[in-house]
């Protein structure tokens, strides 16, 4: 009979990961401003910073939070799956931008970018977990599960429709407004994480087969920080 293994979160890294959600959500809407006034040929190149910038803050969000997790077993993850997970986060970002900063919004490309944009969290977080590499059996908790992916659609939803506000003029673009936006999308992003952490049960097994990359995950955790930040600094001070 397996057990239950009980889980610890180090609060430090655990605010760490809901900063870095916070900053990417904002450089990313400055990104999004600056998408409604370009030119043709800036158009595409600025989709895809911002999505890039989302995709990032995203992941790294998703990994810090999950070196903030203590298990009374050793955790590593694969790299390559590690890696994949990135990939919806960015999709997800490039396609919402792209729908939100469309020359002609209504109320149904305003949902289909909400969608997209909290399935794509969604999907990152639970491939994300995928690869862990850790000497237990992974079990969700279904109730858990679906209100994590509500959580993520229905925030991305708020901060959404607070842009659509920007860009008709019915809020002006101070820096406040993209603080509160930034910060509720920020927020949301790690509301889902912790919900979906919530929901997973790890089942002590001794047939598990662990791949650990040792103690190797703070200084890739380290250098997810350090390069996370310069890139999210380098693109805030290119906004006007």
């Amino acid at each position: 009979m397996t057990d239950v293994l009980v889980e610890s979160y180090n609060p430090y890294l655990v605010l760490l990961s809901i900063f870095l959600a916070i900053f990417a959500s904002y450089v990313t809407l400055k990104i999004a401003k600056d998408i409604l006034g370009a030119t043709n040929a800036d158009h595409k190149f600025l989709i895809l910073q911002g999505a890039i910038t989302m995709g990032i803050g995203i992941w790294s969000m998703h990994f810090i939070g999950m070196l903030a997790l203590s298990l009374p077993v050793e955790i590593g993850y694969a790299p390559l799956w590690t890696l994949v997970s990135i990939f919806p986060a960015i999709g997800a970002s490039a396609i919402a931008l792209y729908l939100i900063t469309l020359p002609q919004v209504n109320q149904l490309i305003l949902f289909s970018s909400a969608v997209v944009m909290g399935s794509g969290i969604a999907i990152m977080h639970y491939l994300g977990m995928a690869a862990m590499q850790v000497q237990a059996t992974i079990r969700y908790q279904p109730f858990l599960l679906i209100l994590s992916v509500a959580i993520a659609i229905i925030v991305s939803a708020i901060a959404i429709k607070i842009f659509s506000w920007i860009r008709e003029k019915v809020l002006k673009p101070k820096m406040t407004i993209y603080m509160v936006t930034a910060t509720v999308m920020g927020f949301g992003i790690s509301a889902m994480h912790y919900t979906g952490m919530a929901a997973t049960l790890f089942k002590a097994s001794s047939n598990q087969t662990v791949d650990i990359i040792s103690g190797s995950n703070v200084v890739i955790g380290a250098s997810i920080i350090v390069a996370n930040l310069m890139i999210l600094i380098s693109l805030l001070f290119f906004q006007d």
